[in-house]
């Protein structure tokens, strides 16, 4: 083994003497290149195969069922023209869990965490269920310098995504969008206390 003919090296410049001593000493580097020999051999098998598990448990994370049946996602995606659009996403699972990730033009940039009550969550899905989620298109509007708001909604093994591109979607999809917002409490994230106060209705109101 490759391992084994490295560690060797460690005998080659050893002298065998008959005093007990040098025999001691030679008996520990023994030890230790036997020792060193397997550490060798194991970590090649483990950086060889590295790669392939960081990727099965990368897929694994991916298809994992969402808890208690109920998975909803939101995703907001900027354009190259208007770099003040907030850039990021929010996950809602049915346990109440909410992970946020900021990316640009927001308040809070990297993952954020916090939980709701279930019941909330399991409300909102099934407000998007009875407003027709399911049955709406899957994609609206094509468009490559415009925002787009992808959606995702897992719920009773049923599973929908829609893309809604520079803001082509029905008025109920967008209220959908506007409520998956309000229950994930993004805007903590998104939006910091001055940039609330500026985009308040008396602050653009005119005469």
């Amino acid at each position: 083994m490759r391992g084994f003919s490295r560690a060797n090296r460690f005998l080659q410049p050893m002298s065998f003497q008959a005093e007990s001593g040098d025999l001691l000493l030679v008996a520990r580097r023994i030890q230790i290149s036997v020792c060193f020999g397997y550490f060798l051999s194991y970590s090649d098998h483990v950086l060889r195969f590295a790669p392939i598990l960081v990727l099965a448990l990368a897929a694994a994370a991916q298809t994992s069922p969402p808890a208690d049946g109920v998975r909803i996602k939101l995703e907001r995606k900027g354009s190259g023209m208007d770099l003040s659009m907030p850039v990021y996403s929010v996950a809602i699972e049915g346990d109440g869990t909410v992970l946020y990730e900021g990316r640009t033009a927001v308040h809070a940039v990297g993952i954020r965490k916090r939980r709701i009550p279930p019941s909330a969550v399991h409300q909102l899905a099934q407000t998007l269920a009875d407003k027709g989620y399911f049955d709406l298109p899957t994609s609206y509007g094509v468009c490559e310098d415009g925002s787009t708001v992808e959606t995702s909604l897992e719920m009773s093994g049923r599973v929908k995504k829609i893309s809604d591109s520079c803001g082509a979607g029905s008025a109920a999809l967008r209220q959908m969008e506007t409520e998956i917002d309000r229950v994930s409490g993004s805007s903590k994230w998104v939006r910091s206390g001055f940039h609330t106060f500026m985009h308040w209705p008396w602050f653009h109101s005119k005469g």
